[in-house]
């Protein structure tokens, strides 16, 4: 296990104590699809997955605060010239160069925050600031 994986994992845990989560639990698990989550899906979903989604968000504005990440991903979007074309400022696709500044930004803010990917994808998206076009499929004709 990586120190970010530990990191958010222990901020992910005092999310639940602090949201008061505990009555609910039986298990002491994060998983790594707990990211996948979104807040549309969090309407929907059972009590258990809203809670861990719940206490992802926590973990990740404990690990990744607002002011911070921003200033930080304002330096990277001068650095790899990230500008936001009406799709998010960092876009990922199944395009290599999209692909490419995706992996170097989100690992450079990673390594900064001692933080895992997945907890910078999450925090990004939360935002705003990311927008994942990988899970849509790229031969799939029309709306």
């Amino acid at each position: 296990t990586s120190e970010g994986r530990r990191r958010f994992t222990l901020a992910h845990e005092i999310g639940h104590f602090a949201l008061g989560h505990g009555k609910y639990f039986v298990t002491e698990a994060v998983d790594e699809t707990d990211f996948q989550l979104s807040a549309d899906e969090d309407r929907d979903s059972e009590t258990i997955r809203r809670l861990e989604w719940q206490a992802n968000c926590f973990g990740s504005r404990i690990l990744l605060p607002t002011k911070a990440l921003l200033d930080q991903l304002g330096r990277l979007a001068l650095q790899h010239d990230l500008r936001d074309k009406g799709h998010g400022l960092v876009y990922v696709d199944y395009q290599p160069a999209n692909q490419a500044t995706y992996h170097a930004v989100v690992g450079a803010l990673g390594m900064y925050f001692q933080a895992t990917k997945s907890a910078v994808a999450f925090r990004l998206r939360g935002l705003g600031l990311l927008n994942d076009q990988r899970g849509m499929n790229p031969f799939r004709f029309g709306g």
